[in-house]
């Protein structure tokens, strides 16, 4: 085996230690590649997204526009309807106020009253549904 010398054995280690203190420097002064970032996809399998789908569907849009036209048009005849209906209450209000019929007047008055205030709300909720 071989012997070596006390100085040499001390610029020996000196020598390691400079090596390894160098390496680690220059370790951590280049940092290393950044981590990538993968994407992989999901292994569970799920059903496709229909509304996602069929959300710009031209025929489907088609087919919504046209049922709103008709759900508008049965509206607006309900409203005519109704509308025609209040006139006709308040022409035979104003007449029977217009004869003073003694006949119990206060009383049928009334009646054809509400029924003028209720065809009057319906109309207006109707509206606001436009």
């Amino acid at each position: 085996m071989l012997f070596l010398s006390g100085k040499l054995c001390t610029i020996l280690i000196a020598a390691a230690f400079l090596c390894a203190s160098t390496l680690r420097a220059s370790a951590q002064q280049q940092p290393g590649p950044a981590p990538q970032h993968l994407e992989l996809k999901d292994p569970t399998p799920r059903p496709p997204d229909l509304k996602k789908q069929y959300e710009n569907d031209p025929a489907s849009q088609a087919r919504q526009q046209q049922a709103a036209m008709l759900r508008n048009a049965q509206i607006i005849a309900q409203v005519a309807k109704t509308t025609e209906k209040l006139c006709q209450l308040a022409q035979e209000l104003r007449d029977d106020v217009a004869k003073g019929t003694t006949d119990a007047p206060g009383r049928v008055n009334a009646t054809k009253a509400g029924q003028i205030e209720k065809l009057a709300k319906s109309v207006k909720e109707k509206m606001q549904m436009q």
